[in-house]
């Protein structure tokens, strides 16, 4: 099993390297050797604090997140993701790190992302209107996705409160803001529609049992 702690001490050059031939490295992989071999690889890059090396590998990730199981995405990419996030100021940076996030979105559970991402959504304190966007794409991506989606609680106490702060943000544009109004009045709707169900449910089991 991959250890999630490993880290290479790979030199700047190799990681860059191998970075940038991932794709024809990856065909020639199995997936157990894709796990022995280029996971450290990935792994290790974003530890580094090479900006470039980072750049590359945060761009790299969705191209290969399905050869990645779950359990590794969860415990080793996601939790450096975040950290790669904290670490660096570059607003560049960070953007492509929410970016790449948004893309693997898909290969996670719901309820990693509910317990793993949407918490780590919410400390961050960023008000870039790229960085508002890039977060409001990642509630968008699990919001809509089948597998994912949103349950009403978290719609109603941690999603739709968090989306209305970002939206009174006086930096974005009136596009950016409209997306934001139209994903919020979209959860309202679901949320809406939902706990109508809900409360015709109970009221048809009270009134059964009466």
């Amino acid at each position: 099993m991959f250890d999630a702690s490993i880290v290479i001490n790979y030199s700047r050059q190799v990681l860059l390297l191998l970075l940038q031939n991932l794709d024809i490295l990856t065909s020639k992989f199995s997936p157990t050797d894709f796990k022995k071999y280029m996971l450290p690889v990935l792994t290790s890059s974003l530890e580094t604090n090479t900006t470039s090396i980072v750049q590359l590998c945060l761009k790299s990730i969705p191209d290969v997140a399905q050869m990645i199981d779950f359990p590794i995405l969860k415990s080793a990419i996601v939790p450096r993701l975040k950290k790669v996030y904290v670490r660096h100021d570059l607003v560049s940076l960070r953007l492509e790190t929410l970016i790449c996030l948004a893309k693997i979105l898909e290969y996670l559970d719901k309820w990693c992302v509910m317990e793993d991402v949407f918490p780590f959504l919410v400390e961050i304190k960023s008000r870039e209107p790229t960085i508002i966007v890039a977060v409001l794409t990642i509630y968008r991506v699990a919001f809509l996705h089948k597998k994912l989606g949103i349950s009403r609680d978290a719609l109603a106490t941690r999603v739709i409160p968090h989306l209305l702060q970002l939206s009174m943000d006086n930096n974005l544009q009136l596009t950016q803001y409209t997306a934001c109004a139209e994903l919020i009045r979209q959860m309202i709707t679901q949320l809406e529609t939902e706990q109508k169900a809900k409360l015709s449910e109970l009221h048809n089991e009270t009134e059964e049992s009466a």
